[in-house]
């Protein structure tokens, strides 16, 4: 069992080779092992290619007859873009198949196990079913509730403070914390701000190396702004990459000021207003309908306060670093909360230590 889970965690290091270049699909890794040596390895790499498992039976060294796979996720048992991964492993001779997790997806849905058996290989599951489960939450999402997969995500003093009262707030968490924030852009298929924080700090949202050099591919930038006051000099309409920034505004933005902004290639919407702010109910079920299936919230008070107050925030990822600051800016605001009974409490817990910080990762349990 313990070679097992060895193996899975290699398979796991290949899924992440996928990130930002896979969706709608799921991020999938895979190992071939044989006579205790790994002879292939494979990922899913971009949506419409090969799955993890064809690839890596594609890099072997030698046969693959008699050997052992690993895969995070179940292997598929229909025709889509590829066919199915189950045949390809029954044809190469596997004695082995080893999984992380069933794929829940009413396509798959232990019919790739049932199909290797069936054959008569040996198949193990739920191999780190906890941690393949994790790599991959956006995707259980979108398919169970055909919902786009919303994360908070804040860095944080121990008093709660996002930044000093005069808006100092670099940097509030260590590098380490820092650079797993880029490697969430990567994974994420849109990062999300309100027009507060475009004015704070002109932010690119675009992922970057430790030494501040771009890499990878940028997600897209989503911006709430109800009456389209921000100007086109803000980086997030500027750069290179405004053509994958969309912004969320309503009735209130001025036609010329649309017309500026999508002659620039930003993208614009107008959605209905609720409570004189952008109906953010409705900007989640656009992002959806775009494909946009798994969001990073990096937003301020007003927007983490608003969505949570809609019951919109699937996740929370907050880094807490060991510093008080007093009177800073809270990461959240008012949530209609009087009575310590209602508070907003969470599930599925997990705490990380990076360097100094605290990783705090919890479902919300909405009431």
């Amino acid at each position: 069992m313990n070679i097992d889970i060895n193996y899975m965690y290699e398979a796991l290091k290949e899924a992440k080779k996928g990130f930002g270049n896979v969706t709608p699909n799921p991020y999938v890794g895979a190992i071939i092992v044989k006579n205790g040596k790994i002879i292939g390895r494979g990922a899913h790499l971009k949506y419409g290619e090969n799955h993890a498992e064809v690839n890596a039976i594609e890099n072997c060294s030698e046969s693959c007859k008699d050997a052992d796979i690993y895969v995070t996720l179940e292997p598929c048992n229909h025709y889509g873009k590829t066919p199915p991964c189950s045949e390809r492993i029954i044809k190469e001779g596997f004695k082995r198949v080893i999984i992380g997790i069933r794929d829940y997806n009413s396509k798959v849905d232990g019919s790739g196990i049932k199909r290797l058996r069936e054959s008569g290989i040996e198949v193990i599951t739920d191999i780190l079913k906890n941690e393949c489960f994790d790599i991959n939450r956006h995707f259980f999402h979108h398919i169970g509730k055909k919902s786009s997969y919303f994360v908070m995500k804040s860095a944080i003093t121990l008093d709660g403070a996002i930044s000093t009262s005069s808006g100092s707030s670099k940097w509030i968490t260590s590098q380490k914390s820092r650079e797993l924030v880029h490697i969430y852009r990567l994974m994420f298929d849109a990062v999300l701000v309100g027009k507060n924080t475009v004015i704070s700090d002109n932010p690119s949202l675009t992922v970057r190396d430790p030494n501040g050099k771009k890499i990878g591919r940028t997600p897209y930038r989503v911006v709430i702004d109800e009456d389209l006051s921000l100007d086109l000099n803000y980086s997030l309409f500027s750069d290179p990459d405004r053509k994958k920034t969309i912004v969320f505004t309503t009735e209130r933005a001025k036609e010329y000021k649309v017309k500026q902004f999508q002659d620039k290639g930003v993208n614009i919407y107008k959605v209905k207003s609720k409570d004189g702010f952008v109906d953010l109910s409705l900007v989640k079920e656009k992002l959806y309908n775009l494909n946009i299936l798994s969001v990073l919230v990096e937003g301020g008070k007003m927007i983490n306060t608003s969505l949570l107050k809609l019951n919109l925030i699937d996740r929370v990822h907050i880094f807490i670093a060991p510093k008080l600051v007093g009177n800073g800016n809270s990461f959240v605001g008012d949530l209609g909360i009087d009575n310590m009974n209602k508070a907003l409490t969470f599930e599925d817990k997990d705490f990380e230590f990076l360097g100094e910080d605290i990783l705090f990762k919890a479902t919300p349990k909405f009431q």
